[in-house]
């Protein structure tokens, strides 16, 4: 239990944040709460969310957009 407490620490400690941009699916529709700060110009979102890298922002932006 103890490793799993300091690699969940270690994770929070790593995060950065970072801003990336996502072309918005054409049947996109808001529905509940938005997980990060973003700005939506046209059909481009710019997200701005933590995470350890950009690899990983990215992931994150694509996954609530084509869910």
């Amino acid at each position: 239990m103890a490793i799993l407490m300091k690699d969940i620490f270690n994770r929070i400690k790593n995060l950065t944040e970072h801003t990336v941009t996502v072309e918005l699916p054409e049947d996109f529709m808001f529905s509940g709460t938005i997980p990060f700060d973003m700005t939506i110009k046209g059909k481009t979102a710019q997200v701005t969310l933590l995470a350890l890298n950009e690899v990983e922002a990215k992931n994150k932006a694509y996954e609530y957009f084509y869910k």
